[in-house]
């Protein structure tokens, strides 16, 4: 435990050091006032924010995590000399790294309501699906860092993969049921827009603000499936997959690895 504490400690202090997190929680804050002056109506301030943080901090989280990941090798092959095992080094970094993420959105949102004297349920659950999301690219971010030596060729990929979940996926799905026409497709699009922690996410906070003309043909259909109590079932399925298979493979890969 006191072996679990120290390298806690240390990786805490290196994530504090960076610029990172002090930046996103003041471009969260600008963001969630400037919605807030424009806005009068809670929901709608979320709404907003929901459609910008759905693209950003997937972005921000694999970055973070992967630039920090590279930045900290010698670190990572200095704690590796000491008689720690790998699974408290990478589980320890995963954990600080996932609540850094969390802490700094939360304070960039909670601050701005807090001055306009604003808090309520729509928040907390808002706030609740956005650290989620963050831990799902957290744990990708690691398991890519962790899988490839290369640092450009792992950011090229964690480009890519954000690129693809954010807007190329959606096409897909859509060209492929054009194309189906005619045939039962309805199990295909479920499956489709359930294995995307972006578009999942999207569709839950637009389905609990009651904005349903703001989804995707995809959207649309998961977001009926969702109004079940199987497919909310299915959804924190999902939803636990993405966060743990990521963080349990990546292990893996770093237990394997040779330094």
């Amino acid at each position: 435990m006191k072996i679990l504490k120290t390298v806690v400690y240390y990786e805490l202090s290196n994530v504090l050091r960076s610029k990172w997190l002090y930046v996103l929680t003041i471009l969260i804050a600008i963001m969630t006032f400037t919605f807030l002056f424009l806005s009068d109506d809670i929901k709608k301030t979320l709404l907003s924010l929901t459609i910008v943080f759905c693209a950003l901090i997937p972005l921000v989280a694999l970055l973070f995590t992967s630039l920090y990941w590279y930045n900290s090798e010698r670190f990572t092959e200095l704690l590796l000399t000491q008689p720690i095992s790998r699974k408290v080094i990478f589980l320890s970094r995963a954990v600080i790294l996932g609540t850094s993420l969390i802490f700094s959105l939360s304070i960039g949102v909670v601050i701005p309501f807090a001055w306009f004297q604003i808090f309520n349920a729509d928040i907390l659950f808002f706030l609740g699906l956005m650290s989620l999301l963050a831990l799902v690219f957290v744990n990708l971010g690691l398991l890519i860092s962790v899988s490839m030596s290369d640092k450009m060729k792992a950011l090229g990929l964690v480009l890519g993969i954000w690129m693809y979940l954010l807007m190329v996926h959606d096409g897909i799905v859509l060209m492929g049921l054009l194309l189906l026409k005619g045939y039962p497709t309805d199990i295909s699009a479920l499956v489709a827009g359930t294995i995307n922690p972006i578009g999942l996410a999207r569709i839950l906070l637009i389905r609990y603000f009651d904005q349903p003309l703001l989804l995707s043909f995809t959207g649309a259909r998961v977001q009926l499936f969702l109004s079940s109590t199987t497919g909310v079932i299915a959804a924190l399925i999902g939803g636990a997959i993405w966060i743990f298979c990521p963080l349990w493979l990546g292990l893996r890969a770093f237990i394997r690895r040779d330094y």
